[in-house]
């Protein structure tokens, strides 16, 4: 039976995941209003922010207990490209991370959908990658919560 359950895992690990890649933070005014926005922001080439992105963000967006009430989009600490953030201001998304106090890829927010304001605590790097999706899992319920009180 241990062969069996080996041959599984292996066979598993094997396939190809899907790649994930989550909407580019475009114009915060027009995401749901009833579902907490999961920001990640990111560097170019960073494999940190792709092992996030693939293993816990991409698989956490189709769960039935998240996928729902979440809206995943990510935001390039390094582009120039114009967004409008929360409250209807353009500016840049290096110049919006600056406005945040976000400067360290990856971190993950929590952010109401209504404001802009941080719902729970920011997961800055991926320094505990065993508990990583346990403490993700963790914010984005409370951001959920937030929200649906709201």
């Amino acid at each position: 039976m241990k062969w069996l359950s080996l041959i599984f895992v292996l066979s598993v690990s094997l396939v190809r995941a899907e790649e994930y890649s989550p909407m580019t933070l475009g114009d915060a005014t027009l995401l749901p209003k009833d579902k907490a926005v999961v920001l990640i922001t990111e560097i170019s080439n960073c494999p940190f922010c792709s092992k996030i992105k693939q293993e816990f963000l991409g698989p956490i967006s189709k769960a039935p207990e998240f996928g729902p009430y979440i809206s995943v989009v990510s935001l390039n600490l390094e582009s120039q490209a114009m967004l409008t953030d929360f409250n209807g201001e353009v500016l840049s998304q290096d110049q919006w991370a600056s406005k945040m106090g976000v400067d360290f890829s990856p971190t993950i927010l929590i952010i109401d959908p209504n404001s802009g304001r941080r719902l729970a605590d920011d997961l800055v790097g991926f320094t505990t990658p065993d508990f990583y999706g346990f403490y993700l899992e963790q914010n984005i319920q409370r951001g959920m919560r937030f929200v649906s009180l709201e």
